[in-house]
């Protein structure tokens, strides 16, 4: 795909629902709107200096239990994890056969303010990394190179806003 196709396709605006849904659970736990906000923008500006759009792309296995409609809910992980979020499908599934993940990779569309949420609602995932493309795994680490923004990070830039600290 072109980069100018790609780039209009992943770096649009972001709705007003992506960024409401991440200001509510910001809300939720307990930081308000006027804290969350700025912190969501410097975090997307940020994300956009590296290249990267708001809409992403997470790799999944498939055929664990849950993961269908009608199967039985999974009980919440429990050990920590790091959410890998691609700017294409393609890098996703590129990353998945070049670390040969089992199952069949299912790919899911998300907003970065959901990934943000997701964080801040489930202690268990540690960070989000977004992935920098070309995909470059640095020799002897499991993870490839991108931007990664910790749970801790996130919690002490919105208390740090919520004290008029400069982000």
């Amino acid at each position: 795909m072109p980069p100018s196709y790609r780039n209009w396709q992943t770096k649009s605006v972001p709705s007003s629902d992506e960024q409401a849904l991440f200001l509510g659970t910001a809300s939720q736990q307990g930081y308000p709107a006027e804290v969350a906000l700025p912190v969501y923008t410097q975090l997307l500006a940020t994300l956009r200096e590296r290249g990267h759009g708001h809409a992403l792309y997470v790799y999944r296995v498939a055929g664990r239990e849950g993961d269908s409609d009608t199967a039985p809910a999974t009980p919440p992980f429990t050990r920590p994890r790091t959410l890998l979020a691609f700017a294409t499908a393609d890098t996703a599934l590129g990353f998945a056969q070049r670390m040969r993940l089992s199952g069949s990779p299912r790919l899911r569309r998300i907003a970065f303010a959901h990934l943000l949420a997701v964080m801040l609602q489930q202690p268990t995932i540690r960070a989000v990394l977004v992935v920098d493309e070309p995909l470059v795994i640095p020799v002897g680490q499991h993870f490839p190179s991108g931007y990664t923004i910790s749970r801790p990070d996130l919690h002490e830039m919105l208390k740090g806003a919520a004290h008029g600290e400069p982000l």
